[in-house]
């Protein structure tokens, strides 16, 4: 009872803005005790939507009594249309080009044949010294606590696929530079054309705590704060579709999950900030370039190329992330 009332008070979110989420907290804190799947489907549905989106959910945690899981439609996509849905999501990141040497191009950003579909292209170098084109999906719509889902089939260059959370302002921004930080919780990075399986076969997912530190008198950014597990699907994530997932249960704890199993739980922890993961978060969806890959590369025999080539590039056998659905969810009282 000691730890579960110590996760109830870290979930009060301590801003008087937050303070009608109170039971989103309480109730997925609850909820880690039980250690119980539903055996119930339910239909859920957005309020918010001309096309309501509706579905099985029994394979999320158990709703308790009084409350049910909620689809959060404009965060929530199906990708059944002919391009993307702009009311929910952007073609790119405005605060970001992306890392080089891979810049996000939204010309590489198409709904086909029912999925969400991030290619990578060649690119000429441009003034800002980017020489390949990736891509990149930001979502228009933020929540805070809840589960998020996505259905992927990975790619198989040396670009990374990825499904993420991010927030978008700075949290505590305005009381103190050693207070303002924003969070991340990255629920799935592969690489599936990497020339080692750590990367092609493992699901890694990690939250990173991103503050704030006052050196000579300015204020920046300091050592990120990052706890994170590791799943090994013993399978090329690029051979097929997987279902990967995360609880966002409180600010002290995420679980995540691979085809529906649970891998691990994150709890939490920041001596200096009691309550770190209560800022509310946007989804993402990006194919990107990782500098450390010129390093790791250099260990690994008979290759030295730590990104795609040109041909690899435009090779559409290889070269796209599919995403066959995206979908959030919260709890709500029956009415």
């Amino acid at each position: 009872m000691k730890n579960l009332q110590t996760d109830l008070n870290k979930g009060l979110v301590h801003k008087s803005l937050y303070s009608t989420l109170l039971p989103l907290v309480l109730l997925p804190a609850i909820l880690i005790f039980s250690g119980c799947q539903s055996t119930n489907d339910y239909l859920s549905g957005a309020s918010t939507s001309a096309n309501k989106i509706t579905h099985s959910i029994s394979h999320l945690p158990e709703a308790p009594a009084g409350y049910k899981w909620q689809i959060i439609d404009n965060m929530s996509d199906e990708f059944n249309g002919t391009s993307l849905d702009s009311s929910k999501w952007n073609d790119s990141i405005s605060t970001w080009k992306g890392r080089h040497p891979a810049r996000f191009l939204p010309k590489n950003v198409k709904v086909v044949n029912g999925n969400l579909a991030l290619n990578t292209s060649t690119y000429a170098e441009d003034s800002d010294g980017y020489t390949m084109g990736g891509a990149a999906v930001s979502g228009k719509h933020s929540a805070i606590y809840g589960y998020f889902e996505a259905r992927v089939k990975a790619s198989k260059t040396k670009m990374s696929t990825t499904f993420w959370l991010h927030s978008d302002t700075s949290d505590n921004s305005g009381t103190g530079c050693n207070t303002a930080h924003t969070t991340e919780i990255d629920i799935l990075e592969a690489i599936g054309g990497w020339p080692e399986r750590f990367w092609t076969d493992v699901m890694h997912s990690n939250t990173h705590y991103k503050g704030r530190e006052l050196v000579d008198g300015k204020c920046q950014g300091a050592k990120y704060i990052s706890q994170g597990v590791k799943h090994d699907a013993k399978v090329n994530l690029s051979d097929d579709f997987h279902t990967y997932a995360a609880w966002w249960v409180t600010p002290n704890k995420v679980k995540f999950y691979f085809d529906n199993q649970l891998t691990g739980t994150v709890d939490l922890d920041n001596p200096q900030d009691p309550v770190p993961f209560n800022s509310e978060m946007s989804l993402r969806m990006v194919s990107e370039t990782y500098t450390w890959q010129e390093k790791l590369i250099k260990n690994i025999e008979g290759d030295d190329e730590p990104y795609p080539t040109e041909q690899e590039l435009d090779d559409e056998s290889i070269n796209t992330i599919l995403y066959d659905y995206v979908r959030s969810y919260q709890l709500v009282a029956i009415d």
